[in-house]
């Protein structure tokens, strides 16, 4: 197996969108079902557009991922849960569809920094993404030192910074 800071200078190199965050608790019996992974919406529209022109409720589109650091593969989708158009209180994007024994539904998880690295989707292809979950605070502060800190109050690190955090509020000691 690779190291976090190999894996990330490799995928960083790319310019490719880069989404880190802390892993939520998003196994079975959590409160409201398993929507899966908040991810902002300005990765979404660049991993996979065709979400947003969907024209339905709660359109989704399929992500190929891989997870480098633990060995597993399966199809996930990015969903735009777009509830607010319609009288609700929804405008997120989130990837869900984790298959049941992978290690980002193990409760043991929930707070490890997640990374994701995305290869866009076009028109013949389906959007791909590599992932890596640290193990070690050793190897967070290792991976926070090449991208900066994943800060669970805004949700998490993107790269690279013209990703600007445009869905989030400024707190106001900024």
């Amino acid at each position: 197996m690779r190291d976090v800071v190999d894996w990330l200078s490799e995928h960083m190199a790319t310019l490719k969108p880069l989404y880190s965050t802390r892993l939520p608790y998003i196994g079975p019996g959590r409160a409201g079902g398993p929507d899966g992974i908040f991810i902002p919406r300005q990765v979404t529209v660049r991993v996979v557009p065709r979400v947003f022109w969907a024209g339905k409720v709660n359109p989704s589109e399929p992500i190929e991922m891989t997870m480098d650091s633990h060995s597993h593969s399966q199809a996930i989708r990015a969903v735009w849960y777009n509830s607010q158009y319609r009288g609700g209180h929804r405008n997120e994007t989130r990837l869900a569809g984790f298959d049941p024994d992978s290690v980002l539904l193990d409760p043991e998880s929930t707070g490890a920094m997640l990374m994701f690295a995305f290869d866009p989707a076009t028109k013949e292809q389906a959007a791909t993404c590599r992932v890596w979950m640290c193990e070690t605070a050793a190897e967070e502060d290792r991976a926070e030192n090449l991208i900066g800190p994943v800060d669970p109050h805004f949700g998490g690190a993107l790269w690279p910074y013209i990703l600007e955090r445009l869905d989030w509020r400024r707190r106001a000691d900024d």
